[in-house]
């Protein structure tokens, strides 16, 4: 009869010292394509949000409607303003956000406390402020480091298009608005700057009353 074989202690050190090498390749693996799946899901979704913040900016900026506030005790002035950190004009929302009418908007930067986001706000036109029931914000991006507006177009209608870093206290709306924006240091978001134009390339009633007058004395 023969005695059966079995392994040697050297043989089941080898073979245990492969397995666990095995294994460690394994879950190195594992790990790595853990991660890579989760940077190419944050990218994904960083991607998704700003194509979503840049199209609700494009449709609300370039959908502005072109209100001439009058004064008594000065010349017709549009309502847009614009400064290099915000924007306000008067639009509309879109359905989903339930609110119906003309809303005064504004666009811009939004610094809570715990740092600095792009964000909306809006409100009823003609409303007072304390008659506000609610929170009218949402943030469109968040943890940023700085954003920038410039407005191109001529602030009277005989004045010279030209871009500017106010829009204040003018006879009609600019035709472009332009919102740079960028990432603290490490923030791998990129964000193309978004130039809108809007939808006003006609000459706003105020000044179209001067026309039929001078048109009349004529």
């Amino acid at each position: 009869m023969t005695r059966a074989r079995g392994f040697t202690l050297l043989e089941l050190l080898v073979s245990m010292t492969l397995l666990a090498l095995i294994l460690t390749l394994l879950f190195g693996g594992l790990r790595t394509g853990t991660r890579v799946w989760e940077a190419g899901a944050e990218r994904a979704d960083n991607l998704a949000r700003l194509q979503a913040s840049q199209g609700f900016l494009r449709r609300q900026i370039g959908g502005l409607y072109p209100l001439v506030e009058r004064d008594r005790n000065g010349p017709p002035e549009s309502s847009f303003e614009g400064t290099r950190e915000y924007a306000r004009f008067i639009g509309l929302l879109p359905s989903h956000f339930g609110f119906s009418g003309f809303q005064r908007i504004e666009v811009g930067l939004v610094d809570d406390g715990d740092g600095a986001h792009l964000g909306v706000s809006w409100q009823a036109y003609g409303a007072e402020e304390s008659l506000a029931e609610e929170d009218r914000s949402a943030l469109l991006m968040e943890d940023i480091e700085a954003v920038e507006l410039s407005y191109f177009g001529a602030k009277t209608r005989r004045g010279e298009a030209r871009w500017e870093d106010e829009w204040r206290a003018a006879e009609q709306a600019p035709r472009l608005v332009r919102i740079s924006l960028s990432f603290p240091a490490g923030d791998r978001r990129v964000w193309p700057e978004l130039v809108v134009r809007t939808a006003i390339d006609t000459v706003l009633p105020a000044s179209r009353d001067a026309d039929e007058d001078e048109d009349e004395v004529e």
